[in-house]
């Protein structure tokens, strides 16, 4: 059977990733680098992180080597965590003996990330100490290189992602991974919805309303049986929000608390729950103001309209809209408000040619009006015309249920990646 790759930095908790693929009871899961440390008689991998690039290669192939000639056979696929990118010397470099891997045979690569602040706590906890900068440099590094590295293993078959490779946020539910491995029916879908409006609500009894709501259209659309990519699971900006409209006097360090991060989780289903959860006692999350103000970076300045932590926000959203088959948007008009995520989100589905379905109740439309500056000028204006804003909800419902099932149909008979490598 070829194997799943299953890459991401070091601190987004791989092993936890790999554990969840494993309680489905189709896949076993192995990190390479433990590979190595069991054929090399217990020896850490982290004694090569002073050699140079040549020997941590050296170690890889001997990793690859050591599991090519694994006589174990439980009947289970192969998914295999590895890191695409290391640090070397300062510098990030990508030490992947990549012919080797080849010879596996892969058939389709997985790329995890998390919320930087808890990678941060994981490699606190380990013993390394990084800057959020770096951090986020590191995972931009890890998304590219993954990309080029699967666009090489991964035979190119129609219909699928070019490259082959799956950005995926660790929070993900756990329902949603294994439909995305396991059930070639499942379409995948992109939810959009406004987080940060929802949190600029200052009346707490209606924010946690809101917040409620817009968790039943989460949950609903992983009762229709999808594959959820979720904008929920990744919640960086919340390291910069209280330094945007920061003025003097501040204090030296920003303080967090969980509150203030918009719940992942949908609900009490075991299935419904993230394949990694944060780390304990992250929150309250203390930040000093000097690094929340690097990541706000040279907001306004024409060549660098968004700060790094939005840009690469924006980036993963986007990226998930391009691995969806359909995009929903739930409220873009929020009590009034434009979500420019939404907007970008729906606009550039609809440039690839997928279906956009839109909920917007009346209710925001009417507080969109009271804008004096919006009173003349329609929705329209502001939300691409070729895609429809439906106020009704059931109506809403019932053109994603249609959509789906649309999918659906058109999916039968498709190759799931655990089918795939039963070929090979």
């Amino acid at each position: 059977m070829g194997p799943i790759l299953v890459f991401g930095t070091p601190g987004c908790s791989k092993k936890e990733f790999l554990r969840q693929l494993e309680l489905s009871g189709v896949w076993r899961g192995v990190e390479l680098e433990r590979v190595w440390e069991k054929s090399s008689g217990g020896r850490k991998f982290s004694v090569l992180l002073d050699d140079a690039l040549s020997e941590r290669r050296t170690a890889l192939q001997a990793a690859i080597g050591a599991l090519k000639g694994d006589p174990h056979d439980s009947g289970k696929a192969l998914a295999i965590g590895v890191h695409a990118t290391h640090f070397v010397e300062a510098m990030l470099s990508c030490p992947l003996p990549v012919a080797d891997l080849e010879a596996l045979g892969a058939t389709l690569c997985v790329t995890i990330h998390d919320d930087l602040y808890a990678v941060k706590k994981r490699l606190a906890e380990q013993g390394f100490s990084m800057p959020y900068q770096q951090l986020l440099l590191w995972r931009s590094a890890e998304l590219l290189v993954a990309d080029l590295v699967a666009s090489r293993l991964v035979p190119k078959r129609s219909g699928q992602l070019d490259p082959p490779n799956i950005w995926l946020g660790a929070k993900h539910t756990r329902i949603s991974v294994h439909r995305l491995l396991n059930d070639p029916t499942a379409p995948k879908i992109y939810a959009a919805f406004s987080i940060t409006g929802v949190l600029r609500v200052h009346d707490r009894d209606r924010r946690e309303e809101l917040i409620q709501e817009t968790n039943e259209y989460r949950t609903k659309l992983h009762d229709l049986g999808l594959v959820v990519f979720d904008p929920a699971t990744l919640d960086d900006r919340l390291l910069i929000n209280k330094v945007l409209l920061d003025t003097a006097p501040r204090d030296e360090t920003i303080v967090v608390e969980t509150h203030e991060r918009w719940p992942y989780r949908i609900g009490a289903d075991e299935a419904y729950q993230p394949c990694v959860e944060d780390p304990g006692g992250v929150f309250p999350l203390a930040i000093s103001h000097a690094e929340a103000f690097l990541l706000k970076g040279g907001l306004g300045s024409p060549h660098s309209p968004y700060s790094d932590i939005d840009a690469h926000i924006t980036q993963i959203d986007l990226r998930y809209v391009a691995q969806a088959d359909l995009v929903t948007v739930w409220r873009p008009f929020l009590l009034g408000h434009q979500s420019l995520g939404c907007y970008r989100e729906a606009s550039t589905a609809a440039d690839l040619g997928k279906e956009v379905i839109g909920y917007c109740p009346a209710e925001d439309e009417e507080a969109f009006r009271k804008n004096p500056a919006n009173q003349q000028r329609p929705l329209r204006e502001f939300w691409p015309p070729n895609i429809p804003l439906i106020p009704d909800r059931q109506v809403f419902w019932t053109m994603v249920v249609d959509a789906v099932e649309r999918l659906r149909r058109g999916r039968a008979g498709c190759e799931s990646p655990l089918q795939v490598a039963g070929a090979s």
